[in-house]
């Protein structure tokens, strides 16, 4: 349900666009030929309701199924319309070409391709008109009202000084600690093998990622082995990953093609014979194929070292990890989610730290149960929030609220407050796969070839694409980032 609710963001965010590009073709030539000419103002009515009320059902969907199911059937009608103004497009442009040929013999040979042409698009026309129009219509009986959410949006941050270092770990020191000294122990190793596995386990979003990031970037734990590797294992949702082509992946890092897995396996082990290396599994769930890769790390030199984070306790048994070596993460305090809800939603560029403020935050953390990244949403998204007023509507926010595992809603109310134009950048890295690493100056440069960034004059391109980018990573959208990319 999160999937279809961010989706379909993304279709309000394109929507009245397209929408307003088929209302200006209502007057153009080639429409009145095709049929808008009756319909005129009847299209014009229909595309100025439903983009009036685009925000507030783009708020509402993810509580309320009738608004989502009204969303999905506006998508299909833009991607019609889209269709048509496409093939319309394509057409203006023939007939202007055309009108520098005078051959009366040329035109009398396409003139029934002319008409066949007109009485298709007019069938497709009227088709978009009648969709439009239920639609617009529909909009009453689902209550939705004009311009509701605007008055919300978070600004985009162009504060050079606001970032938030992900790499301090707060509330998890003595974690981290035991971890590390695990790590340096040569003498901690798997029976019968080189190497030992030591895993972190918990829910989504309690912290494993960035634990172990904190670990594998020590400099102590660096210096501690030849070679070391992180490894992103998370599954797509539709089958289940390949650990051993994923690993293959990774460590060759594309220079070594193999065909199947024995040459995967005897690659790998040449990459790692001999070296004291520390891997990092991360997001596995399942161990289905772990011998394939294990079989393997036996050729490293001894006081090797695996991490793996999961969130299912038996994949973690699977891959070798005995009861010291495993390590549950629980919620945090309540002081260190303070202490971390203090240091994004204060820091520079934010609101004063007033008492009463202070309360309203204390009351927002509360209700994020523990839960590490709904606290840093929530943080990220209160530094944009100036007013006690804005303050109070957060923390009385029906989506505010964390259940179990469970932080989507939160992460949602996060999103809902992000500019339009940043949701929209925010969608179109849907194309890249789950754990992709995404160069920062690549997605801005596909983000302006797709025309998402709005600036004025006086501002670069490049520097508002990069505004986004840094709005995301503040409100937890990226994760995993490399500070360098930052700047």
């Amino acid at each position: 349900m999160a999937a279809e609710a961010f989706a379909t963001g993304f279709l309000a965010n394109i929507s009245s666009e397209v929408l307003k590009k088929l209302g200006a073709f209502a007057t153009h030539e080639l429409g009145l030929m095709l049929g808008f000419r009756s319909e005129q103002q009847k299209l014009q009515n229909s595309v100025e309701m439903i983009v009036a009320v685009l925000e507030d059902a783009e708020a509402r969907q993810a509580k309320d199924n009738a608004v989502r199911l009204w969303l999905q059937r506006l998508k299909q009608a833009v991607y019609d319309a889209e269709d048509v103004l496409d093939v319309v497009a394509y057409e203006a442009l023939r007939r202007k070409m055309e009108k520098r040929f005078k051959n009366k013999v040329h035109k009398f040979v396409w003139l029934p391709i002319r008409l066949a042409f007109r009485l298709k698009m007019a069938r497709k026309v009227q088709g978009v008109i009648g969709k439009l129009d239920e639609i617009a219509k529909q909009k009453n009986d689902l209550h939705l009202k004009e311009g509701q959410a605007s008055a919300n949006k978070t600004s985009v941050n162009r504060d050079t000084s606001y970032f938030i270092d992900d790499s301090e770990v707060i509330g998890r020191e003595e974690e981290k600690s035991k971890i590390i000294k695990m790590l340096l122990d040569e003498s901690a190793v798997n029976k019968g093998e080189n190497f030992s596995v030591i895993s972190v386990v918990g829910f989504g979003g309690i912290g494993k990622t960035t634990l172990a990031q904190s670990i594998y970037n020590d400099e102590v734990v660096s210096k501690g082995f030849t070679f070391k590797k992180w490894v992103c294992v998370a599954n797509d949702d539709s089958s289940e990953k390949n650990i051993l082509g994923e690993v293959f992946l990774h460590i060759c890092e594309n220079q070594l093609r193999a065909s199947n897995k024995v040459q995967m396996q005897e690659k790998l082990e040449e990459r790692l014979r001999g070296k004291k290396f520390l891997l990092v599994f991360d997001d596995v769930w399942s161990s289905s194929q772990w011998d394939d890769v294990r079989v393997i790390l036996k050729c490293g030199a001894p006081g090797s070292k695996v991490i793996v984070t999961t969130r299912i306790q038996k994949v973690a048994n699977d891959m070798g990890a005995v009861h010291d070596s495993l390590k549950y993460l629980n919620q945090l305090s309540e002081d260190h989610c303070r202490a971390i809800f203090e240091k994004r939603a204060f820091g520079s560029g934010g609101p004063d730290k007033t008492h009463d403020l202070e309360v309203i935050g204390w009351e927002i953390v509360k209700k994020c149960h523990g839960v590490p990244l709904a606290v840093k949403a929530m943080g990220s998204l209160m530094h944009s929030k100036k007013t006690i007023n804005e303050w109070m509507t957060i923390k009385n926010s029906e989506n505010l609220y964390v259940v179990g595992d469970n932080v989507v809603n939160v992460l949602w109310l996060s999103y809902d407050h992000l500019p339009s134009p940043v949701k929209q950048c925010f969608q179109y890295c849907a194309i890249f796969p789950k754990d992709a690493t995404i160069m920062k100056a690549d997605l801005i440069q596909q983000w302006m070839a797709h025309d998402f960034i709005q600036c004025s004059n006086d501002l670069e391109m490049d520097k508002v694409g990069n505004d986004y980018f840094k709005t995301l990573c503040c409100n937890s959208f990226f994760q995993n980032m490399k500070t360098k990319t930052m700047i």
